[in-house]
């Protein structure tokens, strides 16, 4: 009988291993589809979840504008209040400058000023300069106060509009930033599950590394066994096969290991590389 050629496994062993990593392979692969399937779904909730911002978005957009443009109007009724304030205040110190310039010679009462004078013109020029002076600064001071009095009311009506306006915009901000979380919390399990898809696929391709690795394996020990068996002249089959079939029948005869092998078929591969 010719000797099979050695090798550091038997067909056997290469068999179970090859087994083994199929099954492993059939089991990564099986997860793998899960992990598709389960990060598609994730992926269509998250694409609900981003429409869903986008819109509270654009929900919340013209509401914080407005709250805006309200903040800038305060500000700047405010700002033009200031400076009307200080524009008076200013004018009362040039004002007091030329009071006290007009009474340089002490405590003088206006009267006294006023009839002070050397002639009738004089007297008439005086009058009507502290005329002039007391009605400018009446009307000044009128003008200023309408003006203040108006600033305040905008200012008191932006306020209003503001506090109206603060319920929608906080609930509004609320939601967004509701969805914005429940967006962040879900893009980051997808990428856990596209983090385990890319692990599997690493295990999957060793897998089939190591199956293409035995059966390779498995297919040159079949080739070798059955070049060994030729280079016998077909003794290795006569050692287990029956004596010849009587005259007028047909008998077969073959060696091999089981179809999970492979190419196992050994003793049919043998006889069809003899002919």
């Amino acid at each position: 009988m010719t000797a099979v050629p050695a090798h550091a496994d038997d067909p056997s062993t290469l068999a179970d291993r090859l087994a083994q990593v199929q099954q492993e392979q059939a089991r990564q692969a099986q997860r793998l589809n899960a992990l598709q399937a389960q990060q598609g779904q994730v992926r269509q909730t998250l694409a609900g979840l981003q429409a869903l911002l986008t819109q509270s978005n654009a929900d919340l957009a013209p509401i914080a504008a407005q709250a805006q443009a309200i903040e800038a109007q305060i500000a700047d009724a405010q700002l033009q209040l200031s400076h009307d304030q200080l524009a008076y205040l200013q004018h009362m110190r040039a004002f007091q400058t030329d009071i006290k310039k007009l009474y340089a010679l002490g405590g003088m009462r206006w009267f006294e000023f006023v009839f002070s004078a050397r002639s009738f013109d004089d007297l008439l020029n005086r009058t009507i300069y502290l005329q002039q002076m007391s009605v400018s600064e009446l009307q000044l001071a009128r003008k200023l106060r309408a003006e203040r009095d108006s600033l305040e009311a905008q200012r008191k009506l932006l306020a209003q509009a503001r506090a109206d306006l603060a319920p929608l915009l906080d609930e509004l901000q609320a939601r967004a930033n509701a969805i914005a979380g429940q967006v962040a919390q879900v893009a980051s399990y997808d990428s856990q599950l596209d983090s385990q898809r890319r692990q599997t696929l690493i295990r999957l391709a060793g897998l089939q590394g190591q199956s293409r690795s035995l059966q390779v394996a498995l297919d040159r020990y079949e080739t070798e066994a059955a070049q060994a068996a030729l280079r016998g002249g077909g003794a290795s089959y006569a050692a287990t096969c029956p004596p010849a079939a009587p005259a007028g029948s047909v008998r077969f005869c073959g060696h091999g290991w089981g179809h999970g092998v492979g190419l196992g078929q050994w003793g049919a591969k043998g006889m069809a590389l003899t002919g």
